[in-house]
């Protein structure tokens, strides 16, 4: 997570030309380095750790428990997130940048983008795939690939 906030702080110091809304004059070669190097797999090793506990989940609560348990635990301040935070940043920010007349017919298009909550809408496209692919998994119950894929997930 640290990692998150370390990208972010830097992203206004580095050298190549990005939508980051700070950026300061003076430019490092090292920070620059850095988030390339960080961006390069934290994404990647976090959607990793959650398919490794994801499995866990499923292993343990089984399919309507996994599914219960990602819509109340991402799904849930995905929906929230979107309703408050979305729209009141990417307002907040058209406005600043004077990219937003404050009329009325300017307003749905706060909701479309996730912004910063890409990473929860993402999550949850991946655990309905997963549940899709599970739920057929479990269907076919003469199949080995079935049994052995819930065997492997109690770990």
């Amino acid at each position: 997570m640290l990692t998150v906030i370390t990208q972010h702080a830097a992203l206004a110091y580095v050298s190549f030309v990005n939508s980051w809304p700070i950026a300061d004059t003076s430019r490092s070669f090292g920070l620059t380095l850095m988030v390339g190097l960080i961006g390069g797999f934290r994404s990647h090793l976090f959607f990793l750790l959650s398919g490794f506990f994801s499995c866990l989940l499923w292993g343990r609560s089984g399919l309507q428990g996994f599914i219960r348990q990602r819509a109340q635990r991402i799904g849930l301040p995905f929906l929230l997130g979107m309703l408050t935070l979305v729209p009141l940043s990417s307002g907040i920010s058209l406005w600043a940048t004077q990219q937003l007349p404050l009329a009325a017919g300017a307003w749905p298009v706060l909701f479309i983008r996730p912004g910063h909550l890409w990473f929860l809408q993402m999550l949850l496209i991946h655990c309905a795939a997963a549940s899709l692919i599970l739920w057929a998994c479990t269907r076919t119950p003469h199949t080995a690939h079935a049994r052995h894929a819930r065997a492997r997930c109690r770990l």
